[in-house]
């Protein structure tokens, strides 16, 4: 017997008659059954409207529902995507920050899992500069060698180290440098997103893997919406637009 069921109900309404009735009256406990089945299912609607009310007990179509009032169309729960998963990401876009670079790098990290690279040709952190810490130009990477820049102690022309180089994408992080800097596009970003890290379609493989080919092991023609990751390039656009502060410009590349 748990609390609130037709059992429990049934033994709180036992306790209301007066003591002149006996222990054992299936009549009488048949017609108080019927009463206490209606006050268990009115408890178990209460205890049910009352986890609707908040987001960490909202499920089902509650939730999407929550969702839709604060973000209208904008912020969907993704196709299969489970409460579980989808009541996070809810509550972090609630209380998301706006305008700011850091705001922008979160909700592409959010999104799609994979740290963005962001620079402004105009920040000396990200493009380096003339005596002020690193400088970079277009080229490869250079490892582990620190880069520095004309008059940076101990570094200058044939003194320290110097060098004419971008980072592979994999070691461009926000704030390292990497571009020439310009002053001619103030209030504007680049921004490299890449598409997030999927572990494909459930139960197929590919061309050239083991279990895939024509006429052999388990393949088929797919498109993008059966992928797990369901975070379209068009996703991450529109999470960048609402993000940026107004009157800047995001300029956008997305890679895989």
């Amino acid at each position: 017997m748990a609390v609130g069921d037709a059992d429990d109900m049934l033994a709180r309404l036992r306790t209301l008659l007066p003591p002149w009735f006996p222990d054992e009256a299936p009549i009488l406990d048949g017609l108080l059954g019927g009463i206490a089945a209606l006050l268990a299912f009115v408890h178990g609607l209460i205890a049910y409207a009352k986890a609707q009310t908040r987001i960490a007990t909202a499920t089902g179509g509650w939730l999407d529902l929550i969702a839709f009032d604060f973000f209208g169309l904008r912020f969907l729960r993704r196709a299969a995507e489970t409460d579980d998963a989808f009541r996070p990401r809810i509550l972090r876009e609630l209380l998301r920050p706006r305008a700011t670079r850091e705001a922008i790098r979160r909700a592409l990290v959010d999104l799609t899992g994979r740290e963005p690279v962001l620079q402004e040709l105009w920040n000396p952190g990200d493009c380096g500069g003339y005596g002020i810490g690193a400088i970079a130009y277009a080229g490869s990477g250079t490892g582990e060698q620190p880069v520095s820049g004309y008059g940076d102690n101990p570094s200058a022309y044939g003194i320290g180290t110097f060098a004419y180089v971008v980072p592979a994408p994999s070691q461009m992080v926000s704030g390292g440098a990497g571009a020439w800097g310009s002053l001619a596009y103030p209030y504007q970003t680049f921004i490299t997103a890449f598409r997030p890290a999927t572990a494909g379609i459930p139960e197929l493989s590919g061309y050239g893997s083991p279990g895939g080919g024509y006429g052999v092991g388990v393949i088929a023609y797919a498109d993008l919406s059966q992928s797990e990751a369901q975070v379209t390039d068009a996703e991450i656009y529109a999470t960048i637009a609402a993000t940026v502060a107004a009157g800047t410009i995001g300029w956008t590349a997305i890679q895989s």
